[in-house]
């Protein structure tokens, strides 16, 4: 452990105070009623609420930094008729705009995009489907294209017949070469609120300068519901042009009932490159679907399904190559497989930016069951399908999960944050960070508690921890951290972190070591100072928290997991 100990101006105002207030008898109930105030915290970053009577949280997607403030913003859509979609800021969580519909039934919203720029103005654009719209006749469907700058229509798609074009939407990269963002969108033929039989689904991708259409895919079988979803796969074929793939769950092929496809079609001329079909009834591959970049790194991009497993008869996620089209893993909650339920997973699929480490994007997969206590998200490695963290949203009045999906990194720890919705007309942004500091200062009147969530994740569940203190956070001329076990803590070694441990579990330093969660990974711990004032000259020190963590399943291992660092402020 490098060691750095330069005990001058705050550090030593702060470390003379401990000594003498460190051990002094602080009310019992103060840490316990801290901690319990977080016991079961999620680390929020965000929350949007929608419109009286409304209920948003029907769809989510991030929208790109759309009023100029750093910080992507957010479209959430509602879930009901006559439906709405909602553009909030990333930074406060205010509306920015609302794109209502145009009536009932028309499943506006049902399909949303963004991030892209496509009219020129370097502000990013928005896609809207409304498979139901009755533009060209009931089911035709829509797909509007709206300015992220001035929020007025670009320009508008109409489907024909029964078409439910706009039951996917997508920005799919420059396939045409003008340097301009193009689009995809699905029209699945596929209502049920229209007499006769189904006919077979499409695709369409646009033209983002234009509008003409470049390419239009399918059919698929009838009522197979091909274009159902839409996803940018990268360059599958090697021909320097970014590829999509298009779902059609609803299809039986190899003589298996509803096993579902998956279409692997290249960007630059439309034509089938691969498809990939489910292995056993009912997996319905390509109901929805999402791009983990090159998960077996073995040159080619690779995607993602939610797929029904027959073995296990539960759901989950299957990571197929964008080679072979074999299945490379499969996904699934260990929470799910525990409950005795094959309950079912969402209508979402994403991914986020690593976690572990190992520069591979992580997969989200959601979960519902007959009981809200136990719908979750699972984050889960692509590359090897090994669960890592749980995210379960508290009981809300519908236990059929809303959307979930990538909200971009907020904070610029180069982590992903991630949202959800539970039917509530709220959406949550929460971090995946590993360590949050629930309170940002202390007062040094009357003393004050800083809260922290730790989320070690899955692999550390039931694994010891360990959190420290220092008024240096690593980098610079100070240090480069403190390496330990196999890991590095990424704090500077002073007379603050030799009080932190010696002092472990002794207020101000609460529940500051012991055990994670034996099935999540969280965690509680507070540097508690309710009650105890602060000298007036340790105004503006910054004190430093990390953590460090062991694997659940080595009890007597190494410390495997070093956690940022947080900084708690005395103001």
């Amino acid at each position: 452990m490098s060691i750095d100990v330069k005990p001058k101006g705050p550090l030593v105002r702060l470390a003379a105070w401990l000594r003498r207030e460190a051990r002094a008898a602080i009310a019992p109930a103060s840490a316990a009623a801290v901690l319990a105030a977080t016991a079961a915290a999620q680390s929020q970053v965000l929350t949007l609420t929608g419109p009286p009577n409304a209920h948003i949280g029907g769809r989510f997607a991030a929208a790109g930094d759309l009023d100029g403030d750093g910080v992507s913003d957010d479209l959430v859509s509602d879930g009901s008729d006559p439906g709405v979609v909602v553009v909030y800021s990333g930074s406060d969580g205010s509306q920015l705009h609302a794109f209502p519909s145009s009536g009932l039934f028309t499943g506006f919203g049902w399909a949303i995009a963004g991030g892209h720029d496509i009219d020129g103005d370097a502000v990013p654009d928005i896609l809207i489907g409304a498979f139901n719209n009755a533009a060209a006749g009931w089911g035709s469907g829509s797909v509007f294209v709206h300015s992220g700058a001035s929020w007025g229509l670009i320009r508008q798609h109409d489907g024909s017949g029964a078409q439910n074009l706009g039951a996917s939407v997508a920005f799919v990269g420059d396939l045409d070469g003008d340097g301009v963002c193009d689009y995809a969108a699905g029209a699945t033929h596929y209502n049920n609120y229209l007499p006769g039989p189904e006919e077979a689904g499409e695709a369409y991708v646009y033209s983002g300068a234009s509008g003409a259409v470049i390419h239009h895919l399918g059919p698929g079988a009838v009522g197979g519901q091909f274009g159902i979803s839409l996803a940018s796969i990268g360059d599958v074929d090697s021909d320097g042009v970014s590829d999509l793939c298009i779902g059609e769950p609803s299809v039986d092929t190899q003589g298996f009932f509803l096993n579902g496809k998956v279409w692997i079609v290249s960007g630059a001329t439309g034509l089938t490159v691969l498809t990939v079909e489910g292995a056993n009834d009912l997996a319905s591959y390509g109901y929805r679907l999402a791009a983990p970049g090159d998960a077996n790194l073995d040159g080619t991009p690779d995607l993602v399904t939610i797929a029904f497993d027959i073995a296990s008869f539960h759901n989950g996620a299957a990571v197929l190559s964008g080679a072979s089209a074999s299945r490379l893993t499969y996904i699934q909650s260990p929470l799910a497989l525990a409950s005795g339920s094959s309950g079912g997973v969402g209508q979402f699929l994403d991914t986020v930016a690593a976690l572990d480490g190992n520069g591979i994007r992580e997969v989200l997969v959601p979960y519902y069951f007959g009981g809200i206590e136990i719908g979750h998200a699972l984050v889960a490695d692509a590359a090897s399908g090994e669960p890592l963290y749980y995210l379960q949203e508290p009981p809300a009045p519908s236990d059929f999960p809303g959307a979930l999906a990538n909200a971009g990194d907020r904070d610029g720890d180069g982590r992903d944050e991630i949202a959800t919705s539970r039917g509530d007309n709220t959406v949550t942004i929460y971090t995946t960070r590993t360590l949050v500091a629930t309170t940002a200062s202390i007062p040094h009147a009357t003393g004050g508690a800083a809260t922290f969530d730790l989320n070690a994740g899955i692999p550390h569940a039931g694994g010891a921890y360990f959190l420290i203190a220092s008024l240096t956070p690593a980098g610079g001329p100070a240090c480069g951290g403190m390496p330990i076990g196999t890991t590095v803590i990424p704090l500077c070694y002073d007379l603050l972190t030799s009080f932190s441990i010696l002092l472990v579990n002794i207020p101000p330093f609460v529940e500051t070591a012991g055990h994670l969660d034996g099935v999540d990974g969280k965690g509680t711990a507070a540097f508690d100072l309710i009650g105890q004032p602060l000298p007036a000259s340790t105004i503006g020190v910054a004190i430093w928290f990390a953590y460090i963590a062991k694997d659940g399943s080595e009890a007597g291992g190494p410390w495997t997991l070093a956690s940022n660092a947080e900084p708690v402020t005395v103001n």
